[in-house]
């Protein structure tokens, strides 16, 4: 019995461990009901939530129209990108069943890596809102991945080392869309579930971020609802799995007390 409950606590440790050293992915969002299809779980009606720590982009300006609508918060977004509603042959296509506005890029393919970039940055936010915090939370519904879309985390204008994505060793500074076609779908398909997913991305305490680039060799990078959460806001959200270790620790403690 003590063997067990050496387990279970060692168990324990190990997934606080990696959670403060490695990112966390895992799909699914929920229907906010505005057309846009798939939101993250954390804003199930796409609702701004300042006193969590929750901020999101939509990239409808509530009108009927499309814009960055987080610029109004003080969230930098620059680069080579467009706002798009719909399919535009040969150049983008929105995430499956998403009828709103969306963000893709490149707008014009460039033959400089570096030109066919978007960079949405909240250092300049965070500082004056939320001074000394980083971000620990990413969402984005992500259309028809394609291996070629790349994203870049930095903090305080430097990459940061990914160690790896629920245990599969990445140990690099770009998020690749290769690295989530491996839990499944077919690149660049305009339909499949696999290829179009809400992408959640917890973030350990090595790797909070400030800023991200957005990259891709082709067209194009499609995405819409992008939410993210600054650490230390709210501590009630944590990596998935971390709380259930936890309890079973907890459960596997009581039950050789009850045993001895």
């Amino acid at each position: 019995m003590k063997a067990l409950l050496k387990t279970a606590i060692l168990s324990t440790v190990a997934a606080f461990s990696f959670s403060s050293q490695a990112v966390v992915i895992t799909f699914g969002g929920v229907n906010p009901g505005d057309g846009s299809f798939l939101t993250s779980a954390l804003t199930p009606t796409n609702e701004i939530n300042p006193a969590l720590g929750i901020f999101n982009e939509t990239f409808d300006d509530g009108q009927g129209g499309c814009a960055v609508n987080s610029a109004a918060q003080g969230i930098e977004v620059s680069g080579n990108y467009w706002l798009a509603e719909g399919l535009s042959p040969g150049l983008a296509a929105p995430p499956a069943n998403d009828t709103t506005c969306y963000a893709a890029g490149p707008a014009s393919l460039s033959s400089i890596a570096s030109e066919n970039s978007v960079t949405i940055d909240w250092t300049n936010f965070l500082a004056t809102n939320l001074p000394g915090k980083k971000i620990n939370y990413l969402g984005l519904y992500w259309g028809s991945i394609d291996g070629y879309n790349d994203i870049t985390f930095y903090s305080k204008g430097v990459a940061i080392n990914i160690a790896s994505i629920n245990g599969s060793a990445l140990n690099k500074t770009q998020l690749n869309g290769a690295d989530i076609l491996q839990f499944g779908g077919n690149s660049g398909d305009q339909s499949n579930p696999s290829t179009n997913r809400y992408v959640n991305l917890f973030f350990g305490e090595d790797e909070q971020f400030d800023k991200l680039v957005f990259t891709s060799s082709s067209y194009a990078f499609e995405i819409d609802n992008l939410v993210i959460q600054v650490a230390g806001v709210d501590r009630t959200v944590s990596a998935p799995g971390t709380i259930a270790l936890f309890g079973f620790a907890l459960a596997a403690f009581g039950w050789s007390r009850r045993r001895a």
